[in-house]
């Protein structure tokens, strides 16, 4: 690495943990606000989703049974999510009204599928999760 890619990283760094401002960050890399605003999206933006890669992990390396990995992969999403809204929510950034109305659709939905889930055979899950991976990978390569 260059020590003009290093400074570059320090700088994004520094300013997706907001201990600067994206004009300061703007001027220390001599770009616009918003050249700034774009790269900042695209180096915090993750590659993968946390369960799409958490859950082969889990199953593959430690051998869990693919309930309790999806049960674990949506535990470490869910806490995620909430730390990074707690801080947006604090910043002003956030609508609650649809925030509150995606929650409980979300929770509905948790429930109507997950009592079914829980009396299907271990296989299921696994082919379901499987057939959603293998889309978001062709998602993600194309």
């Amino acid at each position: 690495m260059s020590l003009k890619q290093a400074r570059k990283l320090y700088v994004l760094e520094r300013l997706c943990e907001n201990r600067i401002s994206n004009r300061e960050a703007a001027s220390n890399l001599n770009l616009s606000v918003r050249q700034t605003q774009r790269v900042k999206s695209r180096f915090s933006k993750p590659d993968l989703d946390g369960g799409i890669s958490l859950v082969p992990l889990l199953t593959l390396l430690l051998g869990l049974p693919v309930k309790t990995a999806v049960a674990t992969s949506l535990v470490a999403v869910v806490t995620t999510s909430l730390s990074a809204s707690s801080s947006c929510i604090r910043k002003g950034l956030t609508n609650i009204r649809p925030g509150l109305f995606l929650e409980t659709a979300t929770t509905a939905g948790a429930v109507a599928v997950g009592i079914p889930a829980a009396f299907l055979s271990k296989k299921v899950p696994a082919v379901v999760f499987a057939i959603i991976a293998f889309y978001r990978a062709g998602i993600l390569l194309s």
